[in-house]
């Protein structure tokens, strides 16, 4: 099956593997996500000045626009966990809730109100409460305005808001392939108990923002996450995943 939802597109494909695990059709599922580089995405994002001149800068005082990366990742989605799986000292992570709200009144950004409902949809159904969440990965890719539409979304969800981080400062932004990359290299963190660190300042109301490997979170301490993914063309996706210890 090949999804193609821009930015979102393996976060839909996660869930639509899912939808085929529990009605019994398959056991296992490989999501790929793939962008190599295509000059007519660099000329077209170019062309409506989404680009940042030199560096990516999520949630940066000074950031002006997304750098464009590119990336292959997979993740692996199986109903019958093995005891090789549960070897990993962090266990497994299971899928508590998804949801996708598509609203293109602004093609090229988000829209507040579209991630608000998708984030309470996917605590919704996951029986979560917001406290509940330890971790946030955030879209943010260094857009001046839809960096700050998004911790507005955010800020009027939670009432204290969780650490946060986004990994575009490292990987840029690797538009299809985004939501997997992301999600592997945010659980290999996890893993690993290190972090991004940032060579720039942060807004000044940016906090709770977990980027810098001198404050490492420690993976003892996060068991539910909420990762984001906003695409081109309006959609705003939201996972909620759970880790089952070993």
């Amino acid at each position: 099956m090949i999804v193609n939802t821009a930015c979102t597109s393996a976060f839909n494909a996660l869930h639509q593997a899912a939808i085929q695990i529990a009605a019994g059709h398959q056991t296992e599922a490989l999501i790929l996500g793939v962008e190599t580089f295509n000059p007519y995405a660099l000329f077209g994002f170019e062309s409506m000045q989404l680009l940042a001149p030199e560096r990516a800068e999520p949630l940066g005082k000074d950031r002006q626009g997304m750098v464009l990366g590119e990336a292959v990742a997979a993740l692996r989605l199986t109903s019958k966990p093995s005891l090789a799986d549960y070897a990993n000292p962090l266990g497994v992570w299971r899928v508590l809730a998804y949801a996708n709200v598509v609203d293109g009144t602004n093609p090229t950004g988000a829209t507040e109100a579209a991630l608000l409902e998708a984030c309470q949809s996917a605590l919704r159904d996951s029986g979560l409460e917001g406290s509940d969440i330890h971790l946030i990965k955030l879209q943010a890719a260094g857009s001046p305005i839809n960096d700050a539409v998004e911790m507005a979304a955010l800020r009027r969800l939670f009432e204290v808001l969780p650490p946060c981080v986004s990994f575009k400062s490292v990987l840029g932004h690797t538009l299809g392939a985004s939501c997997a990359a992301e999600t592997a290299l945010l659980l290999a963190c996890l893993e690993r108990g290190f972090w991004p660190q940032l060579n720039y300042v942060l807004e000044p109301d940016a906090d709770g923002v977990v980027v810098s490997s001198d404050r490492p979170l420690a993976a003892a301490g996060v068991d539910t996450v909420l990762l984001v993914g906003l695409g081109f063309g309006g959609g705003h996706s939201v996972l909620i995943l759970k880790r089952h210890p070993a």
